[in-house]
């Protein structure tokens, strides 16, 4: 699953793995596969900035659980670039035990980009990004020819995103271009949805 990522040249990877094997694995040894996979990475991509998320808790399997608070004391341990997920806890994971709920993920998301936001402190990154070339298409699945009053006012998505486009007078009225797209106006929403679904808003 990582070779086609790598052949792509990542600047930065974030490593969140390991969280099946803490069942039928000691704590030592995932850290010795973590530790090899992150070697195995420099050897092909020297300048990869690797980053390792810690294992987020599980509350299905008792000797699961203690795994993962080894493992993750390992990697506090070592000299390593760690996304800290202790802040999600048991209240955080589904009913099954293994996953996170909406809210845990919405906290895992926060870390994530708590750590995204240290590394892009290190570089420039444009204003902008040109999506000129990104466009909406929208395709007329309607078999009716009579457009009335009455059937431009349904509650049809269809309908009324032809509406809208209708408005935006655009001269192709199939296609809506997206233009330049502002990169922290995006980031800024997505981290407020974030802490709204995590609770913290």
């Amino acid at each position: 699953y990582l070779n086609p990522l790598l052949k792509k040249c990542p600047g930065n990877i974030i490593l969140h793995i390991a969280t099946n094997d803490t069942v039928k694995k000691t704590s030592r040894t995932i850290l010795n596969e973590i530790l090899s996979l992150k070697t195995f990475i420099k050897k092909k991509l020297p300048k990869t900035r690797i980053i390792i998320s810690n294992v987020v808790q599980r509350v299905d399997n008792p000797k699961a659980s203690v795994t993962i608070n080894h493992l993750n004391e390992h990697l506090n341990e070592l000299d390593l670039e760690i996304i800290d997920n202790s802040n999600i806890k048991g209240n955080c994971i589904n009913e099954k035990g293994l996953h996170p709920t909406q809210k845990g993920y919405g906290k895992m998301a926060l870390n994530f980009i708590k750590c995204i936001n240290t590394l892009n402190k290190k570089w420039k990154f444009p204003k902008s990004i040109d999506c000129s070339s990104l466009s909406y298409e929208i395709t007329n699945t309607s078999t009716s020819t009579n457009k009335t009053d009455e059937n431009l006012n349904t509650s049809n998505p269809q309908t009324e995103d032809n509406e809208i486009l209708k408005k935006m007078k655009l001269k192709n009225p199939n296609k809506l271009n997206f233009g330049h797209i502002n990169i922290n106006s995006i980031r800024n929403k997505f981290e407020l949805l974030c802490h709204k679904i995590s609770g913290v808003l």
